[in-house]
């Protein structure tokens, strides 16, 4: 599942950056994001980790509390 969700975010970065960025800036942009999203993976993983020895509907409750933040700042995307 998370393999599925990570290159779902990949694609959808990707598009959004090839849209907005020209030129040489589209690979800097790429290259960082990659970094962000890997980062990112290794927090949120390591933070549901330690919410499952907690309980498993904790970890549940914090993977949707942070879906619930993607999809908000997902929203808020100036068009490219």
């Amino acid at each position: 599942m998370l393999s599925i969700a990570h290159a779902d975010v990949r694609i959808g970065r990707k598009t959004y950056l090839v849209d907005m960025a020209g030129g040489h800036k589209r690979a800097d942009y790429v290259a960082v994001s990659n970094t962000a999203i890997g980062f990112s993976l290794l927090t949120v993983g390591g933070m549901s980790g330690l919410a499952a020895l907690i309980s498993v509907e904790t970890a549940l409750a914090l993977l949707g509390v942070l879906g619930l933040a993607g999809v908000n700042s997902a929203a808020s995307l100036r068009e490219a």
